[in-house]
């Protein structure tokens, strides 16, 4: 996961793994016997890897683990991080907590506690939250995961010529102004 600040979303993204993450997995082979380390990479792209990932407190939008820490009775504001995130980046994620009623007046709030539950972004979580009321939980939960993908949602396959025809295709679902 890392969180994108334009987009303001935590995302997967698919990236080169870390030199010590490399080393752990070669470590793996032969764990129980004999075995083999085969990378399919070369050194020259091993030795351009990052020594090490960035901890995962300072690559994620911070308004989950906030919630976390409210849920377990911890002030997050004075808690003593090993590595500390900003204080803006705090304040914006205290800021999102209030705005989706996750966090009133700097206590967590009981759609705090359930949204806490869940494993996104609370942004997400209340509109997961809303959409169950609303009965539409299944769309809601698709847009979600839609919204947290890193690149692409869609898949282009088959050569240029069948692209171009499936372009050509969806034109007369098009709409300048976006309105049908």
């Amino acid at each position: 996961m890392q969180f994108d600040p334009n987009r303001n979303i935590n995302m997967l993204l698919v990236k080169t793994i870390t030199q010590s993450s490399s080393d752990q997995r070669k470590g793996r082979a032969g764990r129980t016997d004999a075995g083999k380390c085969f990378r399919l990479y070369s050194s020259e792209t091993y030795d351009k890897m990052e020594r090490n990932s960035r901890p995962e407190i300072l690559r994620v939008h911070l308004g989950h683990a906030l919630l976390k820490l409210m849920e377990l009775g911890v002030v997050p504001l004075e808690f003593d991080f090993v590595q500390s995130p900003s204080r803006d980046l705090l304040d914006a994620a205290m800021e999102t907590l209030e705005s989706v009623g996750a966090v009133v007046g700097r206590k967590i709030t009981e759609l705090g506690k359930w949204i806490a539950k869940l494993p996104i972004d609370p942004k997400f979580g209340k509109f997961i939250h809303d959409a169950i009321k609303d009965g539409i939980v299944i769309e809601a939960i698709i847009l979600s995961a839609c919204c947290t993908a890193g690149g692409s949602i869609f898949y282009r396959s088959g050569t240029d010529e069948e692209k171009s025809l499936a372009d050509k295709r969806k034109i007369r679902f098009c709409h300048e102004g976006g309105i049908s």
